[in-house]
């Protein structure tokens, strides 16, 4: 496999997409202790507690663009430019796709 520029890119994408999920629970978890801490009645911790919220129209999105750059970079039907340029696509639906995941 041949890292070029793009691939590059996308990697750093998914590295800040999983960094944004971890931030995220370590927040969730952090406001629950701190709570707990301050002696207010809260549920106990458990997995429900600490679930994403997600908006699905951003994640269909996001999906989308990843399938759409995938086929872009294996079939290339779509011409030598967005053959050459499918981490653009890929990039931005990995972007779309975090922002789907909240808080």
């Amino acid at each position: 496999m041949k890292l070029d520029t793009g691939m590059i890119i996308v990697i750093a994408m998914v590295l800040l997409f999983y960094l944004r999920l971890i931030i995220i629970q370590w927040g969730k978890a952090d406001r629950y202790n701190r709570a707990k801490n301050k002696g207010k009645k809260s549920a106990p911790q458990n997995y429900a507690s600490l679930k994403f919220n997600f908006n699905w129209l951003l994640i269909g999105i996001g999906a989308a663009l990843i399938i759409l750059a995938s086929i872009m970079k294996g079939t290339g039907i779509f011409g030598l430019w967005l053959e050459q340029n499918w981490w653009i696509f890929a990039s931005t639906g990995i972007y779309v796709f975090g922002m789907g995941i909240r808080k």
